[in-house]
C-alpha cells in the first residue's frame, strides 16, 4: 500500500512547493492603475509555469483564474508586499510568505477552486497502479482534511509529512475496505 500511495505523496509535497509568487515589485505602487493587472499576469506565468508531472498543474486558463482570485482576494496592495522582488533574485512566493489563516484560505481556495486537484490526484493514484475506483476515494477523503491545504500553504514541518502519510494510509485502508 505504501508504494502505491508514494506518487500521492509527491503530488501532495509538490502541492506545498507550488507557490503563487507575486512577481511584483515591491517598490511598484499597487495603487497604479496597471498594478493590479501586473499582479494578475505575474501569479499566471507562475502558475501556468509549474510543471512537476507529480505536482499541482496549471492550464492557462486555470491559472489566471487562479490569479486573478488571488488578487482579488488579497489585493493588489497586499500580493506586491509579499511577492518575490525578481531584481534581487527573490524567488520566495505567497506560500512561503507570512500569511494569517485566513489568507491562506482565500490563497488555497482561488487555487484549488481554478483546477480540479481531486481528478489530478486520482489520476497521479491510477498512474501508480491503484484502481480507479479507490483512487478517487481516497483523493476525496485526502482533500476533505485540512491537511491538503496545510501542505499546499508551505507546510515543510516533518510532523505535517508523518500526518499527511497517515491520512492517505488511513484513507487507502477505508476505501479499500482493508
Amino acid at each position: 500500500m505504501r508504494a502505491r500511495l508514494g506518487g500521492l505523496a509527491v503530488l501532495v509535497l509538490a502541492v506545498g512547493a507550488c507557490s503563487p509568487g507575486g512577481g511584483v515589485r515591491p517598490d511598484e505602487d499597487a495603487s497604479d492603475s496597471g498594478a493590479e493587472e501586473q499582479a494578475v499576469e505575474q501569479l499566471t506565468a507562475e502558475f501556468a509555469g509549474m510543471d512537476d508531472p507529480n505536482g499541482v498543474r496549471f492550464s492557462e486558463d486555470e491559472a489566471r483564474c487562479a490569479a486573478e482570485a488571488v488578487v482579488e482576494a488579497l489585493g493588489a496592495d497586499r500580493v506586491v508586499d509579499l511577492g518575490p522582488d525578481p531584481a534581487a533574485g527573490d524567488a520566495a512566493g505567497l506560500t512561503d510568505a507570512a500569511l494569517d489563516p485566513e489568507e491562506q484560505g482565500a490563497v488555497y481556495e482561488a487555487m484549488t477552486g481554478c483546477i480540479d486537484l481531486e481528478a489530478q490526484m486520482t489520476d497521479l493514484l491510477v498512474a501508480s497502479g491503484v484502481t480507479e475506483d479507490i483512487a478517487g476515494c481516497v483523493a476525496q477523503r485526502y482533500l476533505a482534511t485540512d491537511l491538503a491545504q496545510q501542505s499546499m500553504m508551505g507546510g515543510d514541518d516533518p510532523e505535517l509529512n508523518t500526518e499527511i502519510d497517515s491520512a492517505l494510509a488511513e484513507a487507502y485502508a477505508a476505501c479499500a475496505g482493508t
